[in-house]
């Protein structure tokens, strides 16, 4: 009777040390905030770089997404201290956080990302990422990729992730494009690259599947157009850059499907804008959207011409051109008809003697 006495009494104690394990485990891991969705689960930021250790997730395999959001009461305060930041996202905090097909990871000073295969979303916007580790032996099913906001991140090994379908690369400082970035992203559909330090772009250096493609902001004087066909092309940026001429007529043709062409903000002259808005027209294009207040509320500097703004300067420029050769055309015409008439009087003069 005292044997069974003590095995219950022993097993009585491994129980409720089992328990407690398991109750202060569920306590100290890490919760989805409430608000969370069924297959999207949403964290604080922590801190967290490479070979230090992870924190337990409670995250239920019907989860595919991950978010991590800074805590709200210190989002307006993103200098002190006491901020957490993932600095590094690598295949091991990629497991223990269940191995999920999105991530969203922003405004975390983040350096380090390494891409696992079979992600399929990923948002590292507003971070100063200097490293993307890929693994060349691996095929990627990477479908979308958002870099906006990352000054000088790498570009090369982004080539890898040849199921882009949109990728996002605003505001990189980027100053050239690789010659192969694109070459092998056959489904690469929305790719942005505005407001980086491109001077000039080679548009056969794209892929033919692109839909949308934002050049605005940088610094472009002209665009290479090198023979390349976009059947599936519907919208085109180039406003805010530095573009002065542009042949409308032979670039047009080579998008059949565009539906909005934007070209506002260009040091332009006159008779160029009446040249493409013309050719715009005439196959029923947009030159620019009313949803975008930037493309018709115009600068101090600028002057609204066709719906958009244009550098008051160039655009005048143009007319008082036009004017001013008018003017010196009149008189060339008054000084030849004078001259015509003191000849018809001399020749005259000259017989009457």
């Amino acid at each position: 009777m005292a044997v069974h006495e003590r095995n219950d009494r022993s097993w009585c104690c491994a129980f409720f040390m089992v328990y407690l394990i398991s109750v202060c485990s569920a306590k100290h891991s890490r919760q989805c905030l409430g608000g969370s969705e069924i297959f999207v689960c949403t964290l604080l930021q922590f801190d967290y770089e490479a070979g230090q250790d992870v924190p337990h997730f409670n995250i239920s395999s019907s989860v595919t997404a991950v978010k991590f959001i800074i805590p709200p009461n210190e989002q307006l305060h993103h200098i002190v201290s006491s901020l957490k930041y993932i600095r590094e996202y690598d295949s091991v905090l990629h497991r223990q956080l269940g191995s999920p097909k999105a991530i969203e990871i922003q405004e975390t000073r983040m350096h380090t990302v390494e891409i696992s295969a079979e992600l399929l979303y990923a948002d590292f916007t507003h971070n100063s990422i200097k490293s993307i580790i890929v693994n060349p032996q691996l095929s990627y099913a990477l479908q979308y990729l958002d870099l906006n906001d990352n000054y000088n991140v790498p570009l090369e090994n982004v080539s890898h992730f040849v199921q882009l379908k949109t990728l996002h690369l605003t505001n990189c400082h980027i100053e050239t494009i690789p010659e192969r970035l694109f070459a092998a992203m056959v489904q690469l559909q929305h790719l942005t690259l505005a407001h980086n330090r491109l001077t000039t772009v080679d548009l056969k250096r794209f892929p033919p599947s692109l839909t949308l493609l934002f050049l605005n902001g940088n610094d472009l004087k002209n665009m290479t157009l090198g023979g390349v066909l976009f059947p599936s092309l519907e919208h085109l940026n180039v406003r805010s850059n530095k573009i002065s001429s542009f042949n409308a007529t032979l670039i047009l043709p080579l998008a059949p499907k565009l539906k909005l062409f934007s070209i506002g903000h260009n040091p332009m002259m006159r008779s160029t804008v009446d040249h493409i808005v013309g050719e715009l027209n005439r196959r029923n294009i947009s030159h620019y959207s009313m949803e975008n207040p930037d493309e018709w509320v115009c600068k101090d500097d600028e002057t609204i011409y066709e719906g958009v703004c244009f550098p008051k300067t160039i655009l005048e420029s143009d007319e008082t051109s036009s004017s001013t050769l008018s003017k010196v055309c009149i008189v060339v015409f008054v000084l030849a008809g004078s001259a015509g008439i003191g000849y018809v009087f001399w020749i005259r003069y000259k017989r009457g003697q």
